[in-house]
C-alpha cells in the first residue's frame, strides 16, 4: 500500500511540475536549451552576432525597433533561463525617459501592476539639472520596475550606457541555473 502511495504521490508531483508554464518572449516560452530559443529567433528574422558556450547573441526588431537581445543558458546543461532585449542607446534623457515610461505601462497592461520600482538619482544628480545622462554613466541614476509573475520575473531598466532593457527570467529555470551554479561553486571547493 505505501509503495503505491509513493508511486501515485511521485506522478502527481511530475504532472504539477510537467504543467507549469514558462515565460514566453516573442510568444517563446522560455523552455530547452538555449540553442534550439536561439534558433527559433532566428526563424522569426534575428541574426546571430555571437556565441559562446551556453550564451548567444542576436540582433532583430523588437516592438519595432532594433534591438539586440540575449539568449542566458544554465552552466551545465544549457537550459535557457533569462532573455534580455537591449534598444538602442538614446543620447536624449527625454527620450529614454519617455521610452521607459512607455514600456513600464506596455508591461502593466500584460503583467499587471508591478511587484517593485525603483526610480531615483543620487547625490549630487537629480531629475532636471540637464546632467542626467552622466548620472547614468556614473551609475546615480536608477530606473528600474520589476513585475513578478508566477511564470517568471520582467524587468524594465534603464542601463548605464543610456540603453533600455528589457528582461525576461524564467522561474523554473531560474531555480535550474542556482542549481547549477551552486554545483559548479561546490566542485570549485
Amino acid at each position: 500500500m505505501r509503495k503505491i502511495f509513493l508511486a501515485l504521490a511521485f506522478l502527481i508531483v511530475s504532472l504539477l511540475s510537467f504543467a507549469q508554464e514558462h515565460i514566453e518572449f516573442k510568444g517563446i516560452p522560455l523552455n530547452g536549451s538555449s540553442m534550439s530559443f536561439a534558433s527559433k529567433l532566428k526563424a522569426k528574422g534575428y541574426e546571430q552576432v555571437y556565441h559562446s558556450n551556453f550564451d548567444y547573441v542576436l540582433k532583430g526588431q523588437f516592438t519595432g525597433k532594433e534591438a539586440t537581445v540575449y539568449v542566458l543558458g544554465t552552466r551545465s546543461s544549457g537550459t535557457v533561463w533569462k532573455v534580455v532585449a537591449q534598444l538602442p542607446e538614446e543620447d536624449s534623457w527625454a527620450h529614454l525617459k519617455s521610452d521607459y515610461n512607455k514600456y513600464v505601462e506596455l508591461f502593466t497592461q500584460k503583467y499587471g501592476t508591478p511587484s517593485d520600482h525603483f526610480e531615483f538619482f543620487s547625490t549630487p544628480y537629480y531629475e532636471g539639472d540637464g546632467y542626467e545622462l552622466q548620472a547614468l554613466k556614473n551609475d546615480k541614476c536608477t530606473y528600474s520596475t520589476y513585475f513578478k509573475t508566477e511564470k517568471g520575473t520582467l524587468n524594465v531598466a534603464i542601463t548605464s550606457s543610456g540603453n533600455l532593457s528589457l528582461g525576461y527570467e524564467d522561474k523554473i529555470n531560474t531555480e535550474i541555473q542556482t542549481e547549477e551554479k551552486n554545483n559548479a561553486d561546490l566542485n570549485d571547493i
